[in-house]
Parts: structure tokens; C-alpha cells; sequence
């Protein structure tokens, strides 16, 4: 694994309710993980969860409650946004939307390269025109004129891709990147994210998504976050073969696999949503919804602790988890 590139310290944060006998409420809780170069992180996780809030706040849009980021040059994240803005580029997850349509692609992708790369004019293009190329939208003069409209989601995508890489960040973080796009197309947009490693500079990716057979052709770690906590952490290989913690189990048992022998499925209770920003309970956060939940769930929050030799998870029955699942998860058992 390598260096640390960015740092994150017990991120939280919370928002005024809208009902005012409520106080605040947490859409973050102390979260804190690593990124190293050369490697992509995938944060898991449902709708509400907190993913969202956490890649706002690393982008500079939301301002953290407390915590801290910080560069692996001590450099505080949310001290020096014009830095921050360069360090780190979003690539958003609706294609269609975060594009302006009035302008060409030429256009939306030569200021980026004006503002960070400074270069005008005939550079300026000739670099716009290698990005086009390294997204593999070739030839490049094919679509520099060419307004959003004229693309397909796939390509608009690419775009978005190439307008990320202008500014020559060193991490990009890709929020749910291939959702709204068609399946056809999705593992095409996965494969060019993972190449665009190492490459204009990027040293390390956050990838932000509820989907975890798309972690598993991405990713090298992953962290699962439950209603703004992390619940499990590990390798990408050990998260999807042996889970620990029950809501992993969950989104796993969530993938859609035909092949799948039923007889090794380990049901997980479906009960309640998870709703970020939700009030803090007592206990567990997942116990309204855990099978193994008994009473000390109920009285005390889980620790993130050390399971195996390559994963963390907050859970005091992980040893029951894995019993119950034999270390077969529906992703193997068609195998």
C-alpha cells in the first residue's frame, strides 16, 4: 500500500432540525479513514447514509462540523480552498445535468485547463484535445464542437471525466459516476475511472456508491457507512467474501445473481429505512434492523475494531455473522 495522501480525522457533521424540540441532527459521525496513492477506495453504502455529505465536504461545498482533513504535507483541507479545489475533483453522478448545455464541449473543457494548467490559445486546445483523447472520445476534433445534447450518456459522462482531469488533481472523488447510465455502458465507464490512475497527476480515488458488485471490479478498499457511521472497513477481496458485519450482508444479498443457490442465503432483516441526518439512538444504529441484535446492541454503540487481519467492523456478534454465513455470500455461491 502506499503513502497517505489525505487524511481524515473524526469527520463529522450535523444540521439544524426543522423541528426545533429535536435539536441537531448527524448526516456524519466521526468518520476517519485514509487515502494512499495509487489506490481507489470505495465508500459503500444506501441512499441517506451519509456518503453524499462526505464527498461534499472533502470537495469544499459543505463545510465540516468537526474534525479535520488533512494532506500528507499537514496542509489543513478547508484552510486553503483555491488548493483544495485543485487537489481534488468531482465527478458527478448525473451526466446529463453537469454539463451546461449551452456550452461545448471544447469550451467546458478548455477553462479548467486555462485555469490550472495556465496555458491559452493553441495549447490550451492541444491539451483539451489530449484529455478527449484519454477519455477515449476519438477522434478529438469530433467532438470538441459538439454541445452536450449531441452525446450520449456514456459520453457525456467521459466528459465530465476529462473536465475532472483538466485541473490535474492529485484525488478524484467519483459520486456514484455510472448510476444513471445504462448498463451497457457501465463497466466501460469503471474501467476508464480505474486507468485514469496515475494519469494528469491523479494519485487516489473515492468511490462513492450503494452498489457493491461495482466496488468489486473498482475498488481496493472499502468502507461500509451506516447512517453516517462506518460500520466495516477492509479489502475490497475480504469485504465481499467473508462480511462481518450484518448490513453488509444486506447490500451483498441486495446484488441481483441468478445464479445463486438460495439454500446459502442468510436472510437480513429489511425492517425501517435508513434516513441520513436520522436523530442518534442508543446503542447499535443497525439493531432495529439486525436478526443477531440482543440487548447490549440496544445499550452500547459497537466499537470499530479489528476482526481479521484485514478488516474492521463495529459489531459485537461478527463471529456469529460469519457462522451463519459459512464465509459464503451470495456473490460466491454460484460459483
Amino acid at each position: 500500500m502506499g503513502r497517505s495522501l489525505l487524511s481524515v480525522e473524526n469527520l463529522t457533521k450535523r444540521y439544524p432540525s426543522r423541528s426545533s424540540s429535536e435539536g441537531e441532527v448527524v448526516a456524519v459521525d466521526r468518520v476517519s479513514f485514509e487515502l494512499h496513492r495509487g489506490e481507489v477506495v470505495a465508500l459503500i453504502g444506501e441512499s441517506g447514509s451519509g456518503k453524499s455529505t462526505i464527498a461534499k465536504i472533502l470537495t469544499g461545498v459543505e463545510q465540516l462540523t468537526s474534525g479535520r482533513v488533512l494532506w500528507e504535507d499537514g496542509a489543513v483541507a478547508s484552510k486553503a480552498p483555491r488548493l483544495l479545489r485543485q487537489r481534488i475533483q468531482m465527478v458527478f453522478q448525473d451526466p446529463f445535468s453537469s454539463l451546461n448545455p449551452v456550452n461545448t464541449v471544447g469550451y467546458t473543457l478548455m477553462r479548467p485547463v486555462m485555469n490550472y494548467q495556465r496555458c491559452n490559445g493553441a495549447e490550451a486546445e492541444r491539451r483539451v484535445k489530449e484529455l478527449l483523447d484519454q477519455v477515449q472520445l476519438s477522434p478529438a476534433s469530433l467532438y470538441f464542437n459538439k454541445r452536450p445534447f449531441e452525446l450520449s450518456g456514456g459520453q457525456r459522462q467521459r466528459v465530465v471525466i476529462a473536465r475532472a482531469l483538466a485541473a490535474k488533481p492529485q484525488v478524484i472523488v467519483a459520486d456514484e459516476p455510472v448510476s444513471m447510465l445504462d448498463v451497457s455502458v457501465r463497466a466501460e465507464i469503471l474501467r476508464l475511472l480505474r486507468s485514469v490512475m496515475g494519469q494528469q497527476g491523479v494519485q487516489a480515488m473515492l468511490y462513492i456508491t450503494h452498489d457493491l458488485a461495482t466496488a468489486e471490479i473498482l475498488a481496493d478498499r472499502v468502507l461500509v457507512l451506516y447512517k453516517g457511521r462506518i460500520v466495516e472497513h477492509g479489502t475490497a477481496k475480504s469485504i465481499l467474501r467473508r462480511p462481518m458485519h450484518p448490513y453488509t450482508r444486506l447490500l451483498l444479498e441486495s446484488i441481483p445473481n441468478p445464479r445463486a443457490r438460495r439454500g446459502n442465503r442468510v436472510p437480513v432483516s429489511l425492517r425501517g429505512e435508513n434516513r441520513e441526518g436520522e436523530l442518534r439512538l442508543t446503542g447499535c444504529l443497525f439493531a432495529p434492523r439486525c436478526p443477531l441484535a440482543h440487548d447490549r446492541c440496544w445499550r452500547e454503540v459497537p466499537p470499530l475494531e479489528a476482526r481479521s487481519d484485514e478488516g474492521y467492523v463495529a459489531c459485537f456478534n461478527a463471529s456469529q455473522s460469519l457462522v451463519q454465513t459459512g464465509a459464503v455470500t451470495a456473490r460466491d455461491s454460484g460459483a
